[in-house]
């Protein structure tokens, strides 16, 4: 079964796939916001996103290895993200591993959202220039930079729910 998903952040993913697996559907895979499922018993797996970009300081195929050895089954990858799942609850990241990870994401979603609001300023800067033509950076300039600050925001949550 497949369905469109988008999730804010990566505990709100696991949310996500914790719900339907107490439906009795496993996630086994994810590309971007469309989710794939499989038949399962209810309530049969607990699931986890797995930062690949170097937090740890890992391979990602060595992480896989030491969570295999744990009995945690990877499931599917991206370029960034990937799921696991065991038949028992677990946790990837001690709390100063999650905070640091949360806050890693965090400041390169700021970072976007500076990079998107200077291209659009410069598109508006040369629709004054050269002509309503770059009217067609701006579009979508505008609607990066917000797609960072709404994720940004979301992990600025998660990091303040995990302080307090």
């Amino acid at each position: 079964m497949k369905r469109v998903h988008f999730s804010m952040n990566y505990k709100a993913a696991e949310a996500y796939m914790a719900r339907m697996c107490q439906k009795g559907w496993a996630a086994v895979r994810r590309t971007g916001g469309l989710w794939t499922f499989a038949p399962c018993k209810p309530s049969q797996y607990a699931f986890r996103l797995c930062c690949l970009r170097g937090l740890l300081g890992e391979e990602p195929d060595s992480r896989k290895r030491r969570l295999a050895g744990r009995g945690i089954e990877f499931v599917s990858g991206g370029s960034s993200w990937a799921i696991f799942r065991s038949e028992s609850p677990f946790h990837l990241y001690t709390p100063e591993e999650e905070d640091a990870l949360c806050r890693k994401i965090r400041r390169s979603l700021a970072a976007g959202v500076l990079l998107g609001l200077l291209v659009l300023l410069g598109s508006l800067f040369l629709v004054n220039r050269l002509g309503p033509w770059f009217y067609l950076l701006s579009l979508p300039a505008a609607l990066y930079s917000g797609r960072c600050a709404c994720l940004a925001a979301s992990y600025t949550g998660l990091i303040q729910s995990k302080g307090a």
